[in-house]
């Protein structure tokens, strides 16, 4: 008798792995997206959502997220099909021909500035700052691609010698520029966990906007990628994608 229970969890056990699907994947150092918490555990808002989707489809599994790898390697390793699927990824015209994208994206992006809670100042656009000349300062952060697009739009002074978007806040506090242009996902975050709420304001000027969407490498399955797709499409409709990101952009004062 006991065999045939050994028997039988066995059988049982081999049908629940066939059914379960299992995609690796990593975490970028990129909070909020991705971050240690104090006792080294990998939280944020892309874990939330893997979080999510596994408890609306119990057949699908993430591994993997547990480690930081550099962004330049996710690529490569998502490309060559040693990682099934990355969540933050923002599409373009040559991403779109190494990966598979789907919809619904998991949230927008907004470039924003943060002045000091004292500052009285409202800006619309960058013609508004540019007016400002040198009082009109921005501050962003070295080597980034936010700095790069701030570069780009002429007639701006822009320091970037900040290393970190802390850094960059802790430049604003001591007057040495006038705003700290950034996203509203890293300026927020970094808001929060330096407790800075009651010195810095975020204004709700959107200076460009993108989305950041669910990558898969070629190599996965088409029934791995709708199991996926259909999740994401029930936490889109049930409001718990806009719950999560919230979570990470919500500054309470």
């Amino acid at each position: 008798m006991a065999r045939y229970i050994i028997l039988i969890l066995l059988l049982v056990n081999t049908a629940i792995s066939a059914l379960t699907i299992e995609l690796n994947t990593a975490s970028q150092n990129s909070a909020p997206k991705y971050f240690l918490d104090k006792t080294n555990n990998m939280q944020g808002l892309c874990i939330d959502i893997m979080n999510a989707i596994e408890e609306v489809d119990s057949e699908v599994k993430f591994s993997g997220y547990n480690r930081f790898v550099p962004f330049k390697r996710i690529k490569k390793m998502l490309k060559s099909g040693e990682l099934d699927v990355f969540f933050g990824f923002v599409k373009t015209e040559s991403r779109e021909k190494e990966f598979i994208f789907i919809n619904p994206p998991l949230y927008k992006v907004n470039h924003v500035v943060a002045v000091r809670s004292s500052d009285i100042i409202d800006v619309n656009s960058f013609e508004d700052i540019r007016l400002l000349k040198k009082d009109g300062k921005l501050l962003t952060s070295f080597g980034t691609s936010t700095g790069r697009y701030l570069e780009k739009q002429g007639g701006l002074y822009v320091d970037s010698s900040g290393k970190t978007v802390l850094a960059n806040l802790k430049m604003l506090l001591r007057k040495r520029g006038r705003f700290v242009y950034y996203h509203n996902l890293g300026l927020a975050t970094s808001i929060k966990m330096e407790h800075l709420e009651s010195k810095i304001k975020i204004l709700p000027t959107s200076f460009r906007e993108y989305f950041q969407y669910v990558a898969f490498s070629k190599y996965v399955s088409g029934q791995a990628i709708e199991k996926i797709q259909l999740a994401l499409q029930k936490l889109e409709k049930n409001g718990i994608l806009k719950n999560i990101f919230n979570k990470y952009t919500t500054i309470d004062l």
